[in-house]
């Protein structure tokens, strides 16, 4: 677990500095970096891995169709849209922005990146849950998610 963990984390922390450099092209803020990669550290490794095993664990079904669906459904549906709350709530949160300005960064950039999850992940997550071993799946979820993480970070920093 926390092998995951740790990639999760060093994933957060090269998908900030890609978006810095690659894609806002600005000087490059190593602080901005780290809290992303703390967020990816105590929050998102830890909570992928355990809502992967509760997903293995009690979401099965007679038929094998079934249980892929209702997975990827309960992903999208549930994981995604409250992992995107915390994600811009921890992270204005954690650049000491007020309650008010975090809310309005939800307000401008929470629908756009549902949006543009929807877009990126259900696909992805029917393979991960079909064909990946339950211990390889927060592992190559991190490997999409490196231009992910890459996206929600201009996001927040828009």
């Amino acid at each position: 677990m926390i092998g995951q963990i740790a990639t999760t984390s060093g994933l957060f922390f090269l998908g900030d500095v890609m978006a810095q450099k690659l894609v806002e092209q600005k000087e490059y803020d190593p602080v901005r970096s780290l809290r992303l990669s703390l967020f990816g550290f105590s929050v998102v490794g830890p909570s992928m891995v355990l809502w992967y095993r509760f997903l293995n664990r009690h979401i099965v079904f007679k038929s094998p169709t079934q249980t892929l669906l209702a997975r990827v459904s309960l992903d999208q549906l549930v994981f995604s849209p409250v992992f995107l709350t915390i994600f811009f709530g921890f992270n204005g949160w954690m650049e000491g922005k007020s309650y008010q300005q975090i809310k309005q960064k939800l307000d401008d950039a929470y629908w756009d990146a549902l949006k543009a999850n929807w877009t990126v992940w259900p696909a992805f997550q029917l393979f991960n849950f079909r064909f990946v071993p339950l211990q390889y799946q927060v592992v190559t979820v991190n490997t999409v998610a490196l231009g992910w993480n890459t996206f929600l970070s201009y996001k927040q920093h828009q």
